[in-house]
């Protein structure tokens, strides 16, 4: 459980700094629909023809409906990172920690050079977050903005985070 929750606030610490913090030269230009419907065709007949346990925590019937209905979401040009939002639910339902889509290579280069980063490791404990990480020397707790509940947080990252089975 713990484990879940640490990944889920990894995931949206990350996920907060794309949709807030970074430029949109960072999210690329747009892809037309006919190849992102081709793309993610091939990324789902290699997942079915290569994963081990794709059908372990989720019915075949269930991941042909939510292939089935991500692909007839693709209906308008996207940027990669919209394409992301889309195709990391789709594959964080297999419910495989081990399988995931990291972020477009674009967005990747943008968090590693251009947004400050906590400085902190985190952990999620009793749905509250706790440092891992000694407290650098003259940190300051800044109260200047209101922040989300770990919870809303954890919450929001659910969808594409990669877990094994009905870990919570």
């Amino acid at each position: 459980m713990k484990d879940r929750r640490d990944t889920l606030w990894n995931v949206a610490v990350i996920a907060l700094a794309v949709v807030f913090v970074l430029p949109r030269s960072a999210c690329g230009e747009t892809i037309p629909p006919e190849l992102l419907r081709e793309d993610f065709q091939i990324m789902r007949h290699a997942l079915e023809e290569a994963h081990g346990g794709i059908y372990r925590y989720t019915s075949k019937a269930d991941m042909d409906r939510t292939f089935d209905r991500a692909y007839k979401s693709i209906d308008r040009p996207m940027t990669d990172l919209e394409f992301w939002w889309l195709v990391a639910p789709v594959v964080a339902h297999i419910k495989c920690g081990h399988t995931f889509i990291w972020f477009p290579t674009n967005v990747q280069a943008e968090l590693a050079t251009t947004v400050l980063r906590f400085p902190l490791r985190t952990k999620v404990i009793h749905d509250r977050v706790h440092p891992r990480s000694a407290v650098p020397a003259g940190a300051q707790k800044a109260n200047s903005y209101v922040q989300p509940s770990t919870f809303d947080i954890l919450a929001g990252a659910s969808p594409a985070s990669a877990r094994d089975g009905w870990a919570e």
